[in-house]
């Protein structure tokens, strides 16, 4: 048996700057099969401080993309938003570095289309000289256009930074259909 019957060779058949179509040599058939090489999605951070309001659900507003493969965030429009450009199931990641405060809780939660929390997680104060750390991810089946947002939390008993970190960001990354 020749080793050629068992290679494809692929070659490029259109090119539009948005989508390549490959055709395969003989013994695999992938017409009308989309499929990606590399990565979909986007990561937001911020570089300043934000004041969070003791007790009060506050969305973090984010105004550094380190990538942004389709337009999912924009900085100064609706910079609190990583809006999916289609369909398909997302990783949603996010955290939030809380200011040093020995009182109270921190919380970041996932908010979808302004209204429905779809993931949370919590922490105690790391005391008066860490600042504290909380970090949520989940994955979402979303619709195109949908959009969520980085909602921070904490009960200091008054205003409280979330800093302007690396530690401070969000992320979306188109997993599939």
């Amino acid at each position: 048996v020749s080793q050629s019957r068992y290679t494809s060779k692929w070659t490029p058949s259109a090119d539009n700057d948005t989508d390549t179509t490959y055709t395969a040599g003989r013994g695999i058939d992938l017409n009308g099969t989309t499929f990606r090489l590399g990565l979909d999605g986007v990561r937001t951070r911020r570089t300043t401080t934000q004041s969070l309001t003791n007790a009060t659900l506050t969305a973090i507003q984010f105004g550094v993309e380190d990538y942004d493969t389709a337009t999912y965030h924009d900085n100064s429009t609706n910079n609190t938003r990583l809006t999916v450009p289609q369909a398909g199931k997302y990783l949603i990641s996010g955290c939030l570095e809380f200011a040093a405060n020995a009182t109270g809780v921190r919380s970041v939660g996932i908010r979808l289309n302004g209204s429905t929390y779809v993931a949370s997680q919590g922490s105690s104060s790391m005391g008066a000289t860490l600042t504290t750390v909380v970090n949520v991810t989940t994955v979402l089946d979303l619709a195109a256009n949908d959009y969520v947002e980085l909602i921070g939390y904490q009960s200091s008993g008054g205003a409280l930074n979330v800093q302007g970190s690396q530690m401070t960001n969000f992320s979306a990354t188109w997993l599939g259909v």
